[in-house]
């Protein structure tokens, strides 16, 4: 379980599936996947394990390039001629709002992964 306002959540996912239809205009494949695992905060740290849900977001479409992908999830930011910029720095804020993590993995010409990893909220 983690705890999570829905409607935010639902436009998290909205926002990122609609920039995977966008990014396959000839038609492609979403695929979503989730798992629990233990994600270790600091990579020396044997404390510091925290019990998540990772779920990724991942398409087939035209990828972002090297140069932009760092830029991905800054305001007003787009590779889209019509674009506002604001879908993915909605979504980061989002996240930021709920202590999850969100990254970005994309290879120019063969699909882009969002990777959202939410902290397991373990009930006593």
């Amino acid at each position: 379980m983690v705890s999570a306002d829905s409607n935010q959540i639902k436009q998290v996912f909205l926002n990122l599936f609609l920039n995977s239809i966008d990014a396959m205009p000839h038609g492609g494949e979403l695929l979503i996947s989730y798992e629990r695992f233990e994600y270790e905060k600091q990579p020396n740290s044997q404390n510091d394990k925290k019990e998540t849900i990772k779920i990724c977001v991942k398409d087939t479409g035209h990828g972002i390039s090297a140069g932009s992908l760092n830029r991905v999830f800054q305001p007003f930011f787009t590779t889209k001629p019509a674009g506002s910029g604001l879908g993915l720095s909605i979504v980061k804020d989002i996240l930021d709002q709920h202590n999850a993590i969100i990254r970005v993995e994309s290879d120019e010409g063969n699909g882009t992964e969002f990777i959202i990893i939410f902290p397991v909220i373990r009930n006593h």
